[in-house]
């Protein structure tokens, strides 16, 4: 007897039936803080967003100290953190300020004030949507599992082992459940939410193949247009002086990598940082894959 999947279409049905009380909760929510609250709260997201580009430098001597990061990389969790911040006073002051329609005195203002509150409840809903399959589909990326290089002590391994139908299943569910949340017509939803590169996500994929297998990080860091990353000047010399780094290169190991206070170093000058930012990093991965066993693999 066979054990039953559910492939793509399957999770669909099941996301749409969640994806309708979810937005029935967001506006029953919407009811319950009423217009004037919703209102403020949605302004604090668009004040949250303006003001930490402008000002979320207020919060860098605190992740100065305590998030060992690329420059880049620290400025953008400032405006995330200062953002969020921002955002939190105005949902405190909505509460403060305005009352529920619970507690509105008459029937008509409970009303008026409920019927504008489901609308912008379900517009909230919306903006939650869009971060929660944002966070989704980096959860799935990092819980796919990379099969092993044909011929190495792992795969000869895993193809004597294995796994029980439901552990195969239930490995693949994220990745499964984040796949129908983008198909159509959520894509155009959330990629108007949340207008990001698809090649961001490549390359986070990208990033996961290189630490899990060996034979494709070794063709990477010996392609050509790594090669050519190595030999700008200012990065060429960062790692003459600093031998380590090319060993976390080597190992795969770039969260440490991207800590190292000779590559923090490197990412307070301006013209490095820009020239980092033109590299089409997926197409290098991609490149490579494209050579290996992976030539198939999904980019999620």
């Amino acid at each position: 007897m066979t054990t039953p999947t559910l492939d793509v279409a399957d999770w669909q049905l099941f996301v749409y039936v969640v994806l309708g009380l979810f937005f029935l909760f967001a506006g029953w929510q919407g009811w319950q803080n009423g217009f004037n609250r919703n209102a403020l709260m949605l302004v604090g997201i668009g004040v949250g967003i303006v003001s930490a580009q402008r000002f979320g430098h207020i919060v860098y001597g605190i992740y100065d100290t305590i998030v060992p990061y690329p420059l880049p990389i620290k400025t953008l969790l400032m405006d995330v953190a200062f953002g969020i911040m921002v955002y939190l006073v105005f949902v405190a002051g909505s509460v403060f300020v305005f009352k529920s329609t619970r507690k509105l005195k008459t029937p008509r203002e409970r009303f008026s004030q409920g019927v504008g509150g489901v609308f912008l409840g379900i517009i909230h809903g919306l903006v939650y949507l869009a971060i929660g399959v944002f966070a989704l589909r980096v959860y799935a990326i990092r819980s796919v599992e990379i099969p092993p290089a044909p011929g190495s002590e792992e795969y000869k391994v895993a193809q004597e082992v294995q796994l029980p139908s439901h552990r195969k299943s239930s490995s693949n569910m994220s990745v499964n459940m984040v796949r129908a949340m983008l198909e159509d017509p959520l894509k155009p939803l959330v990629d108007m939410l949340i207008p990001i590169d698809e090649k961001y996500f490549e390359m986070m994929t990208g990033l996961k193949i290189l630490s899990a297998r060996p034979d494709v990080r070794s063709s990477f860091l010996q392609s050509e247009g790594v090669g050519a990353i190595l030999s700008k000047p200012t990065i060429a010399e960062a790692f003459s002086k600093t031998p380590e780094l090319s060993q976390l290169m080597a190992e795969a190991k770039f969260h440490a990598l991207i800590k190292h206070p000779a590559v923090i170093e490197l990412m307070e000058d301006e013209e490095t940082v820009e020239f980092i930012k033109g590299v089409d990093w997926p197409a290098l991965v991609t490149d490579v894959i494209k050579e290996t066993d992976l030539a198939a693999y999904p980019h999620l």
